[in-house]
């Protein structure tokens, strides 16, 4: 950064004491098992690092960051899916369980993880955990069967009457 190198790849990009103390943690990288990050952890750390590093570009910014730099189409969705929560936060930050279920539940685990080191909020950081080691467990103590005991016919109702349950279970 303070050679302008980083211009070169993006003019957004930077390097600051928020970033290098989120990099430097990285050195005692060792999440819970509930997080799923499976894999050679020295590669986990570089693709955090990544992600920390593009996380808070606006999404357009990053996908140029992203391009500019080549990186796997694995890492640019979960640095995409980081950005986008990033951008939301403030929205997260008062989302009642499903809505952070119906959000976190399609991004990769990494994104989520990411986040989760990112935000500096403690109420949200416990929501991603709580996301983690809970919420995303919870099911409807129905299924399909039990609709169509009822007398409900089969169809795609099916899928939208155990989310609001789920939801409902969540919230």
């Amino acid at each position: 950064d303070r050679l302008g190198l980083l211009n070169t790849i993006n003019d957004y990009l930077i390097w600051d004491s928020w970033l290098a103390d989120r990099i430097s943690a990285l050195i005692t990288f060792d999440p819970q098992v509930e997080w799923e990050l499976s894999g050679e952890k020295t590669l986990i750390r570089r693709e955090l690092a990544y992600i920390l590093w593009l996380i808070r570009l606006p999404v357009e910014h990053a996908k140029k960051a992203i391009n500019r730099l080549k990186l796997s189409t694995n890492l640019s969705n979960a640095i995409m899916s980081a950005c986008e929560l990033w951008r939301d936060q403030g929205v997260l930050a008062g989302a009642l369980p499903s809505v952070m279920v119906a959000r976190l539940e399609e991004m990769p685990h990494l994104s989520q993880y990411a986040f989760y080191l990112a935000v500096s909020d403690p109420e949200l950081q416990d929501k991603v955990l709580s996301y983690v080691t809970t919420w995303r467990n919870i099911q409807p103590t129905i299924d399909g069967d039990d609709l169509k005991s009822i007398g409900l016919p089969p169809g795609p109702i099916y899928k939208q009457i155990l989310g609001f349950l789920r939801d409902a279970w969540l919230d």
